[in-house]
């Protein structure tokens, strides 16, 4: 075995990520004695569907070294339980998984895109899926419900003070964003533009629509509009933090690895970019699906807040513009904005909400959304 590998390590605790390509394990590992070899101290630690790769140099040990196994010493827990920076309590493996992330993050420098979404891996999964602030702080994903779409040439989104959106493409609705999260939470364990094989079904039910022709057919016309996009979002200071499409191409009738007919996307690996800076909220998916697909304004709503730690009060003029409503009746809009809001207590993720002349204060449950 390369003396490489026979490294010595002190009898601490350890966060080993291991990174085989297609997906990425992390564990929190104690060694026996200060000079037992890294190769013998996995073998020894990682669970069985693991242990297939130890050894074989080629698969795991390549480039010369270990870079494909990387191993930090964090500092000993807690009785009481192991607490990272910023965030709640949780489990060991918890911890390890979000630090070995984070030090896989640091020598993946070959593919920086997929190294983001690394470190959000611990906390994203198919309850909590990831979505970056200017997709759901702005008018791009509206509540419209006309038929007939409008059609943007290259134009400035209302969005808030701090983000300038651009868009050309189709108007983009809720189920468009809904659909974009799903395929999003379906590629985060891989390399983003590696091709992502799914059924009809898998997508319609994931999403919680009702099985029906109409359900597939609309989830089709939402990956075609997600493709023919051009997207420019930067920061007030007008630094890019994103240009290009949501999907780069998709099919209906592609073969998997196994021959199997499926649909296939394949995203933008740029579009990780956009989870950069403290700019990710985690939306509760059950809590979207129980608001249903076709109450626009309550997902929005549901988005925007989600997207604050502790909201501020904001107008309901704001709140039109920035959603855009089709509304003429600020009145009337009041009103669907009072409903939503029900709804929102309803479903556990308001405790409550005022309406007040022009402004509106809600009150979060305690479920933690933003990335810290």
């Amino acid at each position: 075995m390369s003396q490489n590998i026979r490294k010595q390590i002190t009898p601490a605790p350890l966060i080993v990520a291991v990174d085989m390509g297609s997906k990425t394990t992390a564990h929190s590992i104690k060694p026996k004695t200060a000079m037992q070899p890294i190769q013998t101290l996995l073998t020894d630690a990682l669970p069985s569907n693991d242990k297939g790769t130890v050894g074989q140099s080629e698969t795991l040990f390549g480039n010369d070294t270990f870079v494909d196994v990387v191993i930090d010493k964090i500092d000993r827990p807690q009785a009481k339980g192991l607490r990272s920076k910023g965030s709640a309590k949780g489990s060991g493996l918890e911890f390890a998984q979000k630090k070995a992330a984070e030090a896989l993050t640091r020598r993946q420098a070959g593919n920086s895109d997929q190294a983001i979404l690394q470190v959000m891996l611990p906390l994203w999964d198919d309850d909590r899926r990831g979505v970056p602030n200017p997709l759901i702080r702005s008018g791009l994903f509206s509540v419209r419900s006309t038929p007939k779409r409008h059609q943007f040439l290259d134009e400035k989104i209302a969005s808030l003070s701090n983000i300038d959106v651009f868009y050309k493409g189709e108007e983009l609705r809720q189920d468009d964003l809904s659909v974009w999260i799903a395929l999003m939470t379906k590629a985060r364990k891989q390399l983003l533009d590696a091709p992502i094989y799914f059924t009809g079904y898998e997508l319609v039910k994931d999403l919680g629509w009702r099985m029906h022709s109409e359900s597939y057919a609309r989830a089709k016309a939402c990956i075609d509009r997600l493709k023919f996009t051009s997207l420019k979002i930067a920061s007030s200071n007008m630094k890019a933090m994103y240009a290009g499409s949501l999907i780069r191409d998709f099919a209906y009738d592609a073969m998997d690895e196994k021959g199997n007919a499926k649909w296939m996307v394949r995203l933008e690996s740029k579009v990780a970019q956009m989870f950069l800076n403290e700019n990710t909220t985690f939306l509760e998916w059950e809590q979207r699906k129980a608001i249903g697909p076709r109450a626009s304004l309550t997902l929005w709503l549901h988005a925007f807040f989600s997207s604050h730690r502790d909201p501020l009060p904001i107008p309901v003029s704001k709140v039109h513009e920035l959603c855009k409503s089709e509304q003429q009746s600020m009145a009337n809009f009041k009103i669907r904005v009072r409903q939503s809001l029900e709804t929102l207590v309803v479903i556990g993720f308001l405790v409550d909400y005022k309406v007040t002349n022009d402004m509106v204060k809600v009150d979060k449950s305690n479920a933690r959304t933003r990335l810290n």
